[in-house]
C-alpha cells in the first residue's frame, strides 16, 4: 500500500530521509484493520512462547525480569527478532 512515501527524521545535525516499501499509511481507511490483524497475531506469538507482550492503539511493549542483565538482554534481542 506505500508506493513514493518517504519518512523523515531530524535531531541536531543528522537527518535521516528512508524511502518506505512496506505498511499502512497513518489515516488510512485500512489500516487500522490491518494492523489489528497482524498486531493480535503478534502477540500471540510472543505470549505462547513466555513473553509478557501487551498492545495499545498502535504500540507493543515486551517485558523480560531477571536478575541478570546480560541474560535479559539476550532473552530481550530474541524477541525483537521476533517482531
Amino acid at each position: 500500500m506505500l508506493s513514493s512515501r518517504i519518512a523523515r527524521a531530524n535531531s541536531k545535525d543528522i537527518n535521516i530521509e528512508v524511502h518506505l516499501t512496506k505498511g499502512f499509511p497513518q489515516g488510512g481507511v485500512l489500516s487500522a484493520i490491518m494492523w489489528t490483524l497482524i498486531a493480535d497475531g503478534l502477540l500471540q506469538a510472543l505470549n505462547s512462547v513466555g513473553y509478557f507482550a501487551q498492545g495499545f492503539a498502535d504500540d507493543f511493549s515486551a517485558l523480560v525480569a531477571g536478575r541478570n542483565l546480560r541474560t535479559v538482554c539476550d532473552v530481550m534481542q530474541v524477541a525483537v527478532k521476533r517482531i
